[in-house]
């Protein structure tokens, strides 16, 4: 008696997998391309390019603006430069330098 009963239980849950599959899936996929549209949302509406450096001196920066010429890499009046370009969602502005060259 008691193995139809756990036979009985085990068809039991394999129909309830069963019929849970396809939504299985179908949520799983849903939620991978609802992240990725978020992130790819996130990324156009707050994200910026940047480039990390190494600051300068205050003073060093006053010479280097003046000494600068057009065509020149702006990034390098400010500080050394990483060389690499970076995007960052939601940078703090207070860290980010915007050259008026």
């Amino acid at each position: 008696m008691h193995v139809a009963a756990a036979t009985q239980e085990v068809q039991t849950i394999r129909q309830i997998l069963q019929a849970l599959r396809l939504p299985g899936i179908i949520g799983g996929f849903s939620g991978a391309a609802l992240l990725l549209l978020t992130a790819l949302i996130l990324d156009r509406a707050f994200g910026r390019d940047v480039v990390m450096i190494v600051p300068h001196a205050p003073e060093v920066v006053d010479i280097n603006r003046l000494t600068y010429e057009a065509g020149e890499p702006v990034a390098e009046i400010y500080g050394l430069p990483g060389g690499e370009r970076y995007r960052v969602i939601l940078p703090d502005k207070a860290r980010i330098i915007i050259p008026e060259e």
